[in-house]
């Protein structure tokens, strides 16, 4: 059971649960008892920035930044001989992604759109089992 503000009705939600796909989802709560269905068919993620740069992941309608999924989850984190970041995020929930650089000014914009505003995106499929690069450098990007 988790506490939520009396308020609330909606919020980004994410389940590192171990032996399953890391979840990322946008819910709305109601009066009933929210169950969230967690699998074991995850992807994994890869996302390329430039050095320095936070990424965001917008799965779901949720936006979640970078440090909170390495926080929970065994990310691995390489620096690239280019001086450009590597995230590498095994047993993703599969589906719509986007990684997104978003400048502190558009912060609130990016967050109350889902992350349909606001920040530069890269958008992918990972599929169950699968693999998607989402290059957020500005050379890979444009």
């Amino acid at each position: 059971m988790i506490a939520v503000p009396r308020n609330a009705r909606l919020f980004d939600l994410t389940v590192a649960a171990p032996g399953f796909s890391y979840l990322i989802r946008r819910v709305r709560l109601g009066d009933r008892p929210l169950t969230i269905d967690v699998e074991q068919h995850g992807g994994t993620l890869v996302v390329l920035t430039d050095a320095g740069q936070v990424p965001w992941l917008v799965h779901d309608g949720a936006t979640v930044p970078m440090p909170a999924v390495t926080h929970a989850w065994p990310v691995r984190t390489e620096e690239r001989a280019d001086g450009s970041q590597q995230f590498v995020i095994p047993m993703m929930d599969p589906g719509s992604y986007a990684a997104c650089i978003v400048e502190s000014a558009q912060m609130g914009m990016f967050r109350n759109s889902a992350g349909q505003t606001g920040g530069r995106c890269i958008p992918g499929s990972l599929a169950a089992f699968g693999t998607v690069t989402l290059d957020l450098r500005a050379k890979g990007a444009l």
